[in-house]
């Protein structure tokens, strides 16, 4: 079996991605919340262009978090 050498993060690395993600989840669900809550002249193509934006970039964000979360129980499940 050929094992593939796959370095673990640092600790800057794991310090600065959850930083950055604390910090960004939380800002995109407050501006994708406060669009959806704008009515009258501000329900326009370019606002749920906008809304549209901010829910997929939150969603990538969101699996990116899970992939990293997730990256070193499935580096030792395939190594066994």
């Amino acid at each position: 079996m050929y094992l593939q050498f796959i370095p673990e993060p640092s600790l800057l690395e794991a310090v600065t991605s959850y930083t950055g993600f604390s910090i960004s989840l939380p800002l995109l669900m407050w501006t994708w919340a406060a669009l959806c809550l704008m009515r009258g002249g501000a329900s326009t193509v370019s606002n749920s262009i906008h809304k549209h934006l901010i829910f997929c970039v939150f969603m990538a964000e969101m699996f990116y978090l899970i992939a990293l979360k997730g990256r070193t129980t499935l580096v030792q499940n395939e190594v066994r």
